[in-house]
């Protein structure tokens, strides 16, 4: 969820990350410490504030955003199969209209 979060909202200080994935500091500094080990994000000092820690993802980070992207399609893809067309579509629109009311609360 962080790669796909930060995929989402670019480089963005930790603090952001932690509040948008409902994780607490010491969670979210465990979890960027193992990705940065493996070359899939990246800290930064913000350019306005030496205190804030800005995290993005690396080439290995996107190049792991897309395959996790085309996973997911194919799971839901395979998922969705027994339905007909019209009712996938449907489901579409409902998770849309949350996804977009989720948007407008935060």
């Amino acid at each position: 969820m962080i790669l796909l979060t930060l995929d989402e909202l670019g480089e963005i200080p930790m603090q952001t990350l932690s509040r948008a994935l409902i994780r607490d500091k010491s969670q979210m500094t465990r979890a960027i410490n193992a990705l940065e080990k493996k070359g899939m994000v990246s800290r930064a000092q913000a350019p306005s504030d030496s205190r804030v820690t800005l995290i993005a993802l690396t080439d290995t980070g996107h190049s792991t955003v897309s395959r996790l992207q085309k996973a997911i399609a194919e799971a839901l893809d395979t998922l969705l199969a027994p339905l007909p067309s019209h009712k996938t579509q449907q489901l579409h629109d409902l998770l849309a209209t949350v996804v977009e009311a989720k948007a407008r609360k935060d």
